[in-house]
């Protein structure tokens, strides 16, 4: 998440840091950042990663959830989904996914 955002030679920086996405400041603090990352995701299970709910959004509190790989291969900037796939990939009790 860090190198991509913020290191322009790292891979994939041109679709993140490359399009303005950026990371929570408190989640980027030299002493506090992983605490606060911590605090506001909290843990994970091996079979998940971070995800953007709006993939144009930045890496914030609201914006990010653990997720599967499923998951993240369907909320892409090129995703196609029916309404029914978005509630269904958004869960039912995601503020998002009643729009």
């Amino acid at each position: 998440m860090k190198a991509r955002c913020l290191f322009k030679y790292a891979t994939g920086y041109e679709n993140y840091g490359g399009r303005g996405i950026t990371i929570c400041p408190r989640w980027l603090d030299e002493k506090t950042g992983f605490e606060s990352f911590f605090a506001d995701m909290g843990d994970r299970t091996s079979d998940l990663s971070i995800d953007r709910i709006d993939v144009n959004g930045n890496y914030t509190p609201s914006n990010c959830r653990w997720a599967t790989d499923e998951q993240q291969a369907r909320n892409k900037r090129n995703s196609k989904l029916t309404e029914e796939e978005w509630k269904e990939m958004m869960g039912a009790e995601n503020e998002f996914a009643n729009f």
